[in-house]
């Protein structure tokens, strides 16, 4: 069961990770300009407009998802030099390679069409933390 809320949330890590990354990427100027272009009046282009409407609860779910992935997983290991010796490994492979690799690889030729595919689920999770941030 745990192995399985690990996954769970290492995919939810993936999400965000996938959203930040097409957008940052978006962000530089004339990959700016032709998105504002083509996306007259929708969440794209709030975004655009205001990125800390964006990034907030990006950054935010993304270190509680981390978080959560590595307390699943220090559910698991014994304690000792061997646990901490998984736990760090883990940590670091959640958040360097799902949290910022993967993505980059996956985002790096097409961000506008992942960030099409991907911002309406964000924006309904966005509002939910809207509160909080």
């Amino acid at each position: 069961m745990t192995a399985f809320l690990v996954l769970v949330a290492a995919s939810g890590l993936l999400f965000f990770s996938l959203v930040e990354m097409a957008f940052t990427l978006l962000m530089r100027l004339p990959e700016r300009l032709e998105a504002e272009r083509e996306s007259e009046g929708d969440a794209l282009s709030s975004y655009l407009d205001d990125p800390l409407r964006f990034f907030v609860p990006a950054r935010l779910m993304r270190g509680m998802l981390l978080i959560l992935c590595v307390a699943l997983v220090a559910q698991t290991v014994d304690h000792g030099w061997v646990g901490a010796g998984v736990l760090l490994g883990s940590g670091f492979l959640l958040a360097v390679g799902v949290g910022q690799l993967l993505p980059a690889v996956l985002v790096r030729r097409r961000p506008e069409r992942i960030l099409e595919l991907l911002l309406p689920a964000f924006t309904a999770v966005a509002s939910l933390t809207s509160p909080v941030t």
